[in-house]
Formats: C-alpha cells, sequence, structure tokens
C-alpha cells in the first residue's frame, strides 16, 4: 500500500470511530452540524441514474432560471419535511458563448400536494470544497479542470483506475456518484464524490471528497479521502 493509500485508510478508520460513536448516541445528544440530526438521509443509491420523476421535479423548479444552464446528476439525500427536500448534485453551465461549466447542490422542495419550490442553489467549487474536517495536505500542483458528466458515473478507465487505488483502502466502502474534476500532475489527479459506507455494523454511510492519483507507468493510489460537509451546501 503507498503512503497515501495508508493514510487514507488511517483517516477512515478515523472517521469510522467517529461515526460509530454518533450511531450510538440518543437523536436529542447528535451534535447540530450532522446532517442526520437535521433529518437529511444520504442517499445510499446516489451514483445510480435519476430518475424520470426526480428528474421533472428538477425541471419544474429550474422553469425560468437563466443564469445557468443546470443539469441534473444525482440526489445525494432527501429529508422528509411536510413533503419531501431533495438536494440534487447538478453541473451548471454559463449560458453566454464560450461559458464555463461548474458544479452545484440544488435544493428543491416538494410539497404533499405535488407542488414544486426551488429552495436554494449553492456552488460546489472543487478547489475549495467545504469538509467536516481537514484530510491530509496532498503533493499537488496545477489547476483543476471540471469534469463533464457522462452516460456512466466514472469512465472505464477512470473506473479501473478507482478500482485498483480502491484495493489499499480499509474500513469503508466507497461508492463513486460523479467524476468532479481533473488535474495533470506528474501524472492525473480525479477528484470523486462518493458514498462511502462504513463495514463495521450499525454505523451509517456519508458523502466523501475521494482524490485519486494515477501515475504514468498506470499505477493508481488514494491520495486524500476527505468527509464533505453537506450541511454547508442544503
Amino acid at each position: 500500500m503507498g503512503r497515501f493509500a495508508k493514510a487514507a485508510a488511517a483517516g477512515a478508520a478515523m472517521l469510522l470511530v467517529m461515526l460509530a460513536g454518533c450511531a450510538g448516541r440518543g437523536q436529542d445528544r447528535k451534535p447540530v452540524d450532522d446532517p442526520v440530526a437535521r433529518g437529511w438521509e444520504i442517499a445510499a443509491e446516489a451514483g445510480s441514474s435519476i430518475s424520470d420523476d426526480e428528474r421533472e421535479l428538477f425541471e419544474e423548479a429550474t422553469e425560468g432560471l437563466t443564469d445557468l444552464d443546470y443539469e441534473p446528476v444525482a440526489v445525494i439525500a432527501t429529508q422528509l419535511v411536510s413533503g419531501t427536500n431533495r438536494a440534487y448534485l447538478c453541473t451548471g453551465t454559463v449560458v453566454s458563448p464560450g461559458g464555463g461549466v461548474g458544479w452545484h447542490v440544488m435544493g428543491i422542495y416538494e410539497d404533499l400536494g405535488g407542488g414544486v419550490r426551488l429552495l436554494d442553489i449553492k456552488e460546489l467549487d472543487i478547489t475549495q470544497p467545504v469538509l467536516s474536517e481537514d484530510p491530509a495536505d496532498a503533493e499537488t500542483v496545477g489547476a483543476w479542470t471540471v469534469a463533464k458528466p457522462g452516460s456512466d458515473v466514472l469512465s472505464a478507465e477512470v473506473a479501473e483506475l478507482f478500482e485498483k487505488a480502491m484495493a489499499g483502502v480499509e474500513g469503508v466502502d466507497f461508492k463513486p456518484i460523479a467524476l468532479l474534476g481533473t488535474q495533470i500532475v506528474s501524472g492525473t489527479n480525479y477528484l470523486v464524490l462518493c458514498y462511502g459506507e462504513p463495514v463495521a455494523p450499525d454505523t451509517r454511510g456519508a458523502l466523501y471528497l475521494v482524490q485519486i492519483h494515477a501515475d504514468l507507468d498506470g499505477g493508481a493510489e488514494v491520495a486524500n479521502v476527505g468527509l464533505l460537509d453537506l450541511l454547508a451546501y442544503v
């Protein structure tokens, strides 16, 4: 296991202990920065495609928005209220010619009568994501490029690198949701939003930003693992 993978495994183990501790507490004793304490449920199947109903809700809520062209990628969390709040991971492309593209988290509310309302849109800046705790620094230079979603969660090439890197990580099973960006270094870094499920019983999953480094010889290892602060985006 490479030293980055060892660091990631150690970080995952520490997060596993934190999650296990939270799982054993009563509902009234959970920290206020815990998404579950706020009623949010992380979508374990967020890597699957958007359903027709979810896409219809998204299109209805975003009708009339003209600054960016938004495209839904996944529903990453839901919250039961008097109706349902959904947190959509989506891309936003500037409508003007030559406009750039970025990642966003969009909150959409559906009431009990089927009415839909846009709650908020927050940018998920891949160069400065909001994390619950700082991961170990990776030795990287160069600018990140936003990745455009394809028909698959990861391309065959990136999926192979992801699987190769995950072979050295224990404690949490990571399921990719979306490739957020790439960075050219001595090789390539890939930033992947993942659902992470601890292997220990009675612990719950969370959203992670996993950075994979692929070297020039075809090797791959985990460079960084960060726990995404969902409440900063919903």
